[in-house]
């Protein structure tokens, strides 16, 4: 195993011990541990034995352990505390079985979160620095992994084995991310908003394709996958009481360079698509809103023009080393956007900081990155118009060559609100 990996994991966690200070005087690990899949849980006593069950699917759940992290701020609603107490009673349920199953308890009084902390991030961050902890006790941190699971979104069998293999190699990859399906909703009534949101995230990363992006990979925090090693280098996740699935992954994006993060297909996870209103951002929220603003909502997005703006520049990217001039021939709204970006002074610099167009265009794709190209979209979205999805899907296929796959189609248009029922 290589010194500098166990270093790096090893300065990490002496450098953030909380997580580790709060072990419970958990089991030790088994010596042949090589995965640890965190499941932050916040009243879910309800849906989350439906997620452990699904991960007993195995061949290789020796070699793997669940930490779930029930968590709710210090001064938490009584529902929201009895929920969580009777998760923490789920645990008896789970102590006999051949994948270890542990309860951390950051719920009930005086465990609590901090009020101004408290949330999906830091509870992910708990748990996860707990896991890696616990890797570095007696797992080959070489192709050791930390996954992230949510206590709603069950996964299909074989799972936990197809992350091993996955990470069972050298060298591993940086990080993945699994597929993904939002089941339909039982509910008749929320099915156009569950089939809004997840045409809307799977456009977006369709966008990112077609531009060319080296971020072309969704954010969906119960799919992410990173390797011991990673984690530790990017300074682990950020407590972010929202989208720190999105930040997290940008920064692996970044740390792994041109070896884009891995693709886990063969692992799927099925998020739960219900109204919630705990954080601002994500699939909970996503239902809410459209059932206050209507099913519409996430079906008229940033246009697809715009990723096809950003194709031009980042094929334009490699010659723009030797000579800049050729990315001033860009679509008119691109060009002002990357005049307040101050764009020209910074590729002027990476020019002379990079000595070959290789990692020139690595600095310059990391540069105008998910985040930077999602500001783009919104502002081509403010002076074209938001589009429908349905068109815009169209645009992004066509550029990407597989409209023909999709022709005979028959595409929804505006304000059709049986949407679900062309793509059960």
């Amino acid at each position: 195993m290589r010194r500098d990996l166990v270093s790096g994991v090893r300065t990490y966690l002496a450098r953030n011990p909380w997580a580790q200070a709060w072990d419970d005087a958990l089991p030790a690990p088994k010596p042949e541990l090589k995965l640890c899949i965190v499941i932050p849980s916040l009243a879910e006593s309800r849906l989350l034995p439906r997620v452990l069950e699904s991960l007993q699917a195995g061949r290789r759940l020796a070699e793997a352990e669940v930490i779930v992290l029930v968590n709710n701020a210090e001064h938490a609603s009584p529902e929201i505390l009895a929920d969580n107490a009777a998760t923490l009673q789920l645990q008896t349920q789970y102590r006999d079985t051949l994948l270890p199953i542990y309860f951390v308890d950051r719920a009930l009084p005086p465990r609590g979160m901090p009020e101004a902390h408290a949330g999906v991030g830091l509870a992910r961050r708990l748990g996860l620095d707990l896991a890696l902890a616990r890797l570095a006790q007696v797992g080959d941190l070489e192709v050791a992994a930390l996954a992230c699971l949510d206590a709603d979104s069950p996964v299909a069998p074989g799972y936990i084995d197809t992350l091993l293999d996955t990470f069972g190699v050298t060298p591993p990859p940086v990080a993945g991310y699994c597929a993904y399906a939002h089941p339909l909703p039982s509910d008749p009534a929320l099915r156009p908003a569950g089939v809004a949101y997840e045409l809307w995230l799977r456009y977006l990363t369709a966008g990112l394709r077609a531009a060319g992006s080296w971020f072309a990979f969704p954010t969906v925090g119960s799919c992410m996958v990173v390797s011991a090693a990673a984690y530790a280098q990017v300074g682990g996740l950020e407590p972010r009481q929202a989208a720190e699935d999105f930040h997290f992954l940008r920064k692996l994006a970044k740390l792994s360079g041109e070896r884009p993060l891995a693709a886990i297909d063969s692992a799927l996870v099925f998020p739960e698509a219900r109204v919630s209103g705990r954080v601002p951002f994500g699939t909970g929220r996503a239902m809410q809103r459209s059932l206050e603003e209507g099913a519409d909502f996430y079906l008229w997005v940033d246009p697809a023009s715009a990723f096809l703006d950003l194709a031009v520049f980042f094929q334009a990217l490699p010659a723009a080393f030797d000579d800049l001039t050729g990315l001033h021939n860009l679509p008119p709204r691109l060009s002002a956007f990357l005049e307040e970006e101050k764009a020209w002074v910074i590729l002027e610099k990476f020019q002379k900081t990079y000595p070959s167009s290789r990692q020139f265009v690595t600095a310059g794709q990391h540069w105008f990155d998910s985040l930077r190209i999602i500001r783009y979209a919104h502002v081509a979205g403010r002076l074209e118009g938001n589009q429908w999805i349905f068109s815009a899907w169209r645009m992004l296929l066509e550029s990407l060559g597989l409209w023909g796959n999709f022709k005979t189609l028959e595409m929804p248009g505006p304000g059709n609100q049986d949407t679900e029922l062309h793509f059960q």
